[in-house]
């Protein structure tokens, strides 16, 4: 079954102020209807932590966002960092619910990326119409 791709080269770079831009589609190599079993709360103790804190860090910046929006030197450029900040979270934790182990660097920068195997319209399971 070939590897479902991605345009996120398509996608314009801008910084945030970090080290580097994160494409907000990640070519994650996903092969549909082919998705590895969830960590859970009982078999991945460690691994269930990292996605309750994560998703739970994505609710805090979202709240950060929303009383931000108030300020009046709010701003798109302000918008979109911190809204791509609360969509690596999401990201990571979408990206990540069936990693088990330890993340390296380049698994944070992999994970964070917008899922090709999610599309907000289709919810979960996608639908695929034959």
């Amino acid at each position: 079954m070939p590897v479902q791709r991605t345009g996120a080269s398509l996608h314009a770079g801008w910084r945030c102020g970090r080290r580097r831009w994160l494409a907000p589609v990640a070519d994650l190599g996903v092969r549909p209807h082919l998705h590895p079993a969830m960590i859970d709360r009982e078999n991945d103790v460690v691994e269930w932590a990292v996605l309750g804190s994560g998703l739970q860090e994505a609710r805090e910046h979202l709240d950060s966002l929303i009383r931000d929006m108030e300020s009046p030197g709010f701003n798109e450029a302000s918008f979109g960092c911190q809204l791509s900040h609360i969509y690596a979270h999401l990201n990571q934790a979408w990206n990540g619910r069936n990693k088990v182990g330890q993340w390296t660097a380049a698994d944070y920068d992999r994970l964070s990326q917008y899922p090709c195997d999610m599309r907000p319209d289709e919810g979960w399971p996608p639908h695929h119409d034959a």
